[in-house]
């Protein structure tokens, strides 16, 4: 088993479908394509083959922590003793 090519899929979706300070997000649809693409290469393609059937449930859950990240407490900057 390659754990790598099983571990790192979820660290890329959510970096191109996430904004980031120097690029905008991607769609759902180039970020799934982009996966597919690299199927065997970057990815486990037997995991994509799972993950084709599971997409729409993960735009649902990244959406909804999206909206629920802007309801979060933001903490209180706490000053570094000297």
């Amino acid at each position: 088993m390659n754990f790598p090519l099983i571990s790192a899929w979820p660290h890329v979706y959510d970096a191109l479908r996430s904004p980031r300070p120097y690029k905008q997000p991607w769609p759902a649809e180039r970020a799934q394509q982009y996966v597919r693409e690299q199927a065997g290469a970057h990815f486990d393609p037997h995991l994509v083959a799972v993950l084709e059937g599971i997409f729409p449930l993960l735009e649902n859950t990244q959406t909804r922590l999206a909206d629920a990240g802007s309801e979060l407490p933001v903490p209180a900057r706490q000053s570094i003793p000297a």
